[in-house]
């Protein structure tokens, strides 16, 4: 599709600054700028924010996360997150029916960051583990009143990457009664299918903004994709300290979505299950089954000019299966020294030509030990 012509020209100018930019936190002016007030889409994304992985190792290590079970007030069904959340921050309150959690000393200087990048003061911050490829999230807006009219909305990603996708809508809340369907015969989903769905594809240490009036007029989503190596999201938001009852009410909301769900008393007793990335990486198996690539994804870019390619492939670490030493004795039969986690990566790298260095530079630590240990066999 063609982009609006101040994209166009956004995204041709910043791809001669990225080249020369700096590997601090501190970038002059977004990567690709996507303005449309026509469309009411406003799109601003920094490439490689986070140039490392760093932080990341540090968020996997320390960030406890919860797989949030509730009822659905909206549409009355029990349901669980489809991937582990935890919220942190909002504004501070005495009153005891609003929690609170404090924000990370760990996550403290890069929402500072953030916050002077963008001229916002954000005071809370939503982070979402999708630990596979069927971790998602659904469409829906980031709109509510206790954000403001026009909210700042700044999504940073780390790990594996992921198709961040969008669809205008007529109506961001539709109702979802059982009023009678139109005369197509389909009920009103707030959906304009006049515009087709736009897709971005986010890498580790992208920050991407929404701004403007977009979240009135466009809903977004991380779609579950057949497989996906870890990934972190940190979601920043302002909430409005004058914003009263409303801010209450909806920073309490944020807590129940994000953290406790039902069992409010249980995450205050301490009682409530939660998880850590460790015990996940135990728990869910084989992380061979997390790598994959090759599927195509379509890009917002196509056909802009200076905007890129029009198919973009997931590159997998893997290009083949890499020969299995039959046992670590055998794998360096002339060596006297014990194994190791690095001499062992080393013959896992020397065994798999067809292994990208580069995407595997920019796994965690301990997603590589994992790949080596299953390559390995223990």
């Amino acid at each position: 599709m063609n982009l609006p012509e101040s994209s166009t020209k956004s995204t041709t100018e910043s791809s001669t600054k990225s080249t020369t930019k700096s590997d601090s936190l501190q970038h002059p002016s977004p990567t690709l700028s996507i303005s449309s007030p026509s469309l009411h889409l406003h799109v601003d994304i920094y490439k490689k924010y986070v140039p490392s992985d760093t932080l990341f190792q540090t968020i996997l290590s320390k960030t406890t996360w919860y797989r949030v079970k509730y009822e659905s007030a909206r549409y009355k069904n029990q349901c669980e997150t489809p991937c582990y959340t935890n919220f942190y921050g909002g504004v501070t309150s005495t009153s005891p029916v609003t929690p609170y959690q404090p924000v990370p000393d760990y996550l403290a200087p890069l929402v500072a960051e953030v916050s002077s990048l963008l001229n916002t003061p954000f005071n809370a911050i939503l982070l979402r583990l999708y630990f596979d490829g069927s971790d998602n999230i659904a469409w829906h807006t980031d709109g509510r009143k206790f954000l403001g009219p026009t909210p700042t909305i700044a999504s940073l990603s780390f790990g594996g990457g992921a198709d961040f996708q969008l669809r205008k809508m007529t109506d961001c809340w539709p109702c979802v009664s059982t009023s009678a369907p139109n005369s197509t015969g389909v009920r009103d989903d707030g959906v304009d299918r006049s515009e087709p769905e736009r897709s971005l594809p986010v890498a580790s240490g992208d920050l991407l903004v929404m701004h403007s009036d977009m979240q009135d007029h466009w809903h977004h989503r991380v779609p579950s994709v057949r497989s996906r190596l870890p990934r972190v999201n940190i979601n920043f938001r302002y909430i409005l300290p004058t914003s009263g009852d409303v801010g209450v009410k909806g920073q309490e909301t944020y807590y129940k979505y994000m953290v406790y769900g039902d069992h409010k008393e249980e995450w205050r007793g301490g009682t409530i299950e939660s998880f850590k990335y460790e015990r996940l990486l135990k728990v869910k198996g084989s992380m061979l089954g997390h790598v994959g690539g090759g599927e195509k994804r379509k890009s917002i870019f196509d056909g802009a000019s200076g905007g890129g390619e029009k198919e973009r492939k997931t590159t997998s670490i893997f290009g083949s299966s890499a020969a299995k030493p039959t046992s670590k004795a055998s794998a360096s039969p002339n060596s006297a020294a014990p194994s190791t986690p690095q001499t062992d990566e080393n013959k896992y790298l020397a065994s798999n030509t067809t292994v990208d260095r580069e995407v595997w530079s920019d796994l965690s630590e301990d997603i590589r030990n994992g790949i080596v240990a299953e390559w390995l066999g223990n």
